[in-house]
């Protein structure tokens, strides 16, 4: 058998791993980025009524773009690599 048969979930271990570490450095980029923005903490509880709505929703949408787009990015390579990986062991 082929490295890539013996081992067809390394690539998606991979995935799960990167997207974990992608989310976790998005969400610290956007903490640095709200602080510089908005001159405010970062809102621990969104859901708290004192953080006002707009305030909540921005947070949320500015945390869900970054998110995603940093997990799109290695789900992309990820896929690149088991594409690789599957030509080169055909």
């Amino acid at each position: 058998m082929a490295q890539g048969e013996q081992n067809p979930w390394l690539a998606d271990m991979a995935f799960v791993l990167g997207g974990l570490a992608a989310a976790m450095v998005a969400r610290r980029v956007v903490n640095v980025v709200w602080v510089a923005a908005s001159g405010k903490p970062v809102p621990e509880d969104p859901g708290d009524p004192r953080v006002s709505t707009g305030e909540a929703v921005a947070f949320a949408m500015a945390t869900g773009a970054l998110v995603g787009v940093a997990r799109l990015l290695v789900q992309r390579k990820a896929n690149a690599l088991k594409a690789r990986r599957g030509a080169s062991s055909a």
